[in-house]
């Protein structure tokens, strides 16, 4: 293993800023993504990572105090990694952002500068 990269301790992780993060899945597009992604290493030998926690940007509506209106305001929807065996929609969804994340060349970069810096 090289110097530089035994010194990096086993739960070295960074954040990932992405945005328009396609979701595609049998040729249908989900939308586009934006937030940010806890990269954390996963094998110092081989300097690759795996997403520990995702952060999505996105609205919520808010009812108005007193009122039937609603009005729609900036919230974050937390994603943290599920346990292999969940069915739920937010563990498919983070299964399907780490996915393209992994596939994304520009967060392999990213990580792979973050860790040398």
């Amino acid at each position: 293993m090289p110097p530089a990269l035994a010194k990096i301790a086993d739960n070295w992780t960074c954040e990932y800023d992405f945005s328009e993060l396609e979701i595609v899945l049998n040729e249908i597009s989900f939308g586009s993504f934006s937030g940010t992604a806890e990269l954390a290493l996963n094998d110092a030998r081989y300097g690759d990572f795996y997403v520990s926690h995702i952060v999505v940007n996105g609205t919520k509506r808010v009812r108005r105090p007193g009122s039937i209106l609603t009005r729609r305001t900036d919230a974050k929807l937390h994603l943290p990694r599920p346990s292999t065996d969940s069915n739920t929609f937010a563990a498919h969804l983070f299964r399907a952002i780490s996915a393209a994340l992994y596939a994304d060349e520009h967060a392999a970069e990213f990580f792979t500068a973050e860790r040398r810096a």
